[in-house]
């Protein structure tokens, strides 16, 4: 894994809503997403604002350099904000 680490422990919640520390905003390469429920969402800015990125949850590690951001221009590696993680 690359980048700043962030740990979204979803555990039992069913939706977790949160804000990246000023250490990881815009540093993040890569999530390592949670192995049980839906999906994990990284937000391009605070409170779930701007783009986003959904990513299925299955246990695995995810390089944030290959996913577009939409523009042809940048990839998710060191742009989010925020994540929602959506567990069971």
């Amino acid at each position: 894994m690359k980048g700043a680490k962030f740990n979204a422990n979803a555990g039992r919640n069913p939706i977790l809503i949160t804000n990246f520390s000023a250490s990881s905003n815009d540093q993040v390469s890569s999530v390592w997403t949670h192995k049980f429920g839906n999906y994990t969402t990284l937000y391009e800015h605070k409170n779930a604002q701007g783009r986003a990125l959904a990513i299925a949850n299955n246990g695995t590690s995810v390089d944030l350099t290959d996913y577009s951001m939409g523009d042809s221009e940048r990839t998710w590696n060191d742009q989010a904000s925020s994540i929602v993680v959506k567990a069971n």
